[in-house]
């Protein structure tokens, strides 16, 4: 087997420690390797923070994210997010439980698990997702096409640029389990969850909706998306001629409507393919960018 070495030309720095002379409990101290001729810590330093930047930093340091469900069945509020994602897909009909058939394989699953976090830091809530193992999809068998088109950031710019040039206002909202909710073609069999039982240990989940994970979900989400925002071409409101543009990236939409005292039709179609969020105010969706305002 060929040995590997680490790069000569870092040999020189290191980036895995900090070391802050500062009683902070933002970061843990750590000892440096000796002979590190540019320690990160010279550059890096928690004292040179702001205090909202320590305050961030403080709170998503004491977070810690279960590794397998193992480690997550031992924490109450781990088991509380498990079980409501559970009760989502039983209530969006995802699966039903029925006996392989035969010539068939299930595919495997497990639990991810992700701290959600308010802009300043603050836990916002505990994600518990169910994911499919993907890597055991048979091309043909599993799934056929899996393209999905993603916006290019010139679309982006456009988008922004419209809404600058007209003074429109932009409207965020946010698809609740978006890729949930795709209507699945193939015929996809998967084991039960962990922890999820049944009467008969012989029943596996008959995907009828997609799930985190297949190849195909991100397809599957944005053609039911894309078949409900069809609806406004004999909308009413087409025929007032009141514009309206969509700007999807993944689970998040940006809306551009046309000025006005009541925007909320906007939110009509996509509301009826699943459960929209609404933003208190708007953040762009990533990619993330950085919008400055000519004043000369």
């Amino acid at each position: 087997m060929r040995q590997k070495f680490p790069l000569v030309k870092l040999k020189d720095y290191t980036t895995h420690t900090v070391t802050s002379n500062s009683s902070s409990p933002v970061l843990p101290a750590s000892s440096l390797s000796s002979g590190m001729q540019f320690p990160i810590a010279h550059y890096v330093n928690c004292e040179k923070f702001s205090n909202n930047h320590r305050s961030f930093l403080a709170a998503i340091s004491t977070g810690h994210e279960p590794q397998n469900f193992c480690d997550a069945i031992t924490d109450p509020g781990w088991c509380a997010a498990m079980q409501s994602e559970i009760k989502a897909l039983e209530d969006n009909q995802t699966w039903t439980l029925q006996k392989l058939t035969s010539g068939k394989r299930a595919l495997g699953c497990r639990w991810v698990y992700k701290i959600k976090y308010h802009s300043d830091g603050k836990i916002e809530r505990l994600k518990a997702r169910l994911v499919i193992f993907c890597n055991r999809q048979i091309a043909g068998l599993d799934y056929n096409e899996t393209f999905a088109p993603v916006s290019k950031m010139v679309t982006v710019r456009a988008f922004l640029a419209v809404a600058v040039s007209k003074n429109w206002e932009l409207h965020q909202i946010y698809v609740h389990n978006a890729f949930l909710h795709g209507d699945l073609k193939e015929e996809v069999y998967m084991t039960l969850p962990p922890s999820f039982q049944t009467a008969d240990s012989e029943l596996v989940c008959r995907l009828r909706k997609s799930l985190y994970g297949l190849k195909q979900a991100p397809r599957c989400w944005f053609a039911k998306l894309v078949q409900a925002l069809k609806g406004y071409i004999t909308s009413p409101h087409f025929v007032n001629k009141i514009f309206c543009a969509y700007y999807v990236y993944l689970e998040a939409v940006s809306v551009l409507p046309r000025a006005g005292p009541d925007h909320f039709w906007a939110y009509e179609r996509p509301r009826a393919v699943a459960p929209l969020a609404l933003p208190p105010e708007p953040a762009l969706v990533l990619p993330q960018l950085h919008v400055r305002q000519n004043t000369n």
